[in-house]
């Protein structure tokens, strides 16, 4: 009698092996995939509802009540929440307004929409809807202290008549600075503005009484108060009565004018240069040219009326709030060949050394609303 050897058992046994194998694995791909349909399915139902809170919440800004960061501290979070009728089962949105000191001591640094006031929203998921999945901050536009035009005037009298200017002597189209030349001269000063890129007017005034005049008069004075120390003061003495060249764009820096000042020829400057009471500019000798803001505080001026000299940036003059000290002259006089461009890049490169996020993207709430996901 021949020996049985088996091989054949023992073939048909690896193949079943196999085949249980492949079972289990195909088992378990489709539990994955079931998984991750679940969870994509989960996430995009937050998303639609964080999108939606934000919505709702953003049309209602004006109607709603902004928690501080004191407030945040002391009583935490009072959402509001939208219509769980509009959204599919065990999915939930809300959202609140909040200040952007508030919303960054809980998420950091998240701002940057132009804006000192903000809509948080939420979109949850789960059983009981409490598994935050998206989360959405809306960035209120003209909430803050608002760069609206080339020249930007806050106080008592402002107003467009008090601006003497040239036609096109204040331009509101927004130039780049980037692959222009810094250290210029003559021709090379005046840079192409952008089509492209949306412009601002080139003048807004504000006065007392007006309604978004306290909030973004008091924006200002903050964010002026807490500007670095200048690199340099000019007092308007002896060899201190001509400004020359300081800052990059790499390195903006602050200059300050205390005294009766011109600009020299050629100068190049990069930064915030910032007249204080008694602090002039008058004149801007051959071709000089300025990248980023000029502050005119009370009492001081910025009257361009000879000479070459250009700005890419934007101005801003704080006049005093009564008519008490209310100058007589113009607020503002450019002549020569004075042109003061608006650049949103020049302001923008503006932000190791001033809040200016918080600036840029002023006008009006209806320009839209600008959001990102934290």
């Amino acid at each position: 009698m021949k020996t049985q050897k088996g091989a054949a058992l023992v073939v048909v046994l690896s193949l079943l092996t196999i085949s249980l194998m492949v079972g289990l694995s195909s088992i378990q791909s489709s539990q994955i995939d079931e998984r991750l349909a679940g969870n994509y399915r989960a996430s995009a139902n937050a998303q639609m509802a964080a999108e939606f809170a934000a919505s709702q919440g953003y049309k209602l800004r004006d109607d709603l009540d902004e928690l501080s960061l004191s407030y945040v501290d002391e009583h935490g979070f009072e959402w509001q929440y939208i219509d769980v009728e509009k959204l599919p089962k065990n999915v939930a949105g809300r959202y609140l307004r909040i200040s952007k000191e508030a919303l960054e001591s809980i998420y950091g640094k998240v701002a940057g929409n132009g804006s000192s006031h903000y809509i948080l929203a939420e979109g949850l998921v789960g059983p009981q809807s409490g598994e935050v999945v998206r989360t959405i901050v809306v960035g209120i536009p003209g909430a803050g202290g608002g760069l609206d035009a080339v020249f930007n005037c806050f106080g008592f009298g402002c107003n467009r008549n008090r601006v003497s200017a040239a036609e096109g002597a204040l331009d509101g189209n927004d130039h780049p600075v980037s692959g222009n030349p810094f250290n210029c001269q003559g021709n090379s000063c005046r840079y192409d503005h952008d089509p492209k890129l949306d412009s601002v007017a080139d003048y807004f005034g504000l006065v007392p009484g007006d309604g978004s005049y306290p909030e973004k008069r008091a924006a200002w004075e903050d964010a002026i108060g807490k500007l670095p120390p200048a690199v340099v003061t000019y007092d308007g003495k002896g060899n201190s009565n001509r400004m020359g060249s300081h800052g990059t764009r790499e390195n903006p820096v602050v200059i300050e004018v205390t005294g009766s000042v011109r600009i020299n020829g050629g100068t190049a400057t990069a930064g915030i240069i910032i007249v204080r009471e008694g602090g002039s500019i008058e004149r801007a000798n051959g071709t000089a040219h300025h990248e980023g803001l000029i502050i005119v505080e009370e009492g001081g001026r910025f009257n361009i009326s000879n000479g070459t000299f250009n700005l890419y940036g934007a101005v801003l003059k704080l006049k005093p709030e009564g008519s008490h000290g209310h100058e007589d002259d113009f607020d503002l006089n450019v002549g020569g060949n004075a042109s003061l461009n608006y650049s949103s890049e020049a302001l923008s490169n503006l932000v190791g050394i001033f809040d200016i996020e918080s600036f840029l993207g002023g006008g009006s709430p209806d320009n839209g609303m600008s959001w990102r996901e934290i």
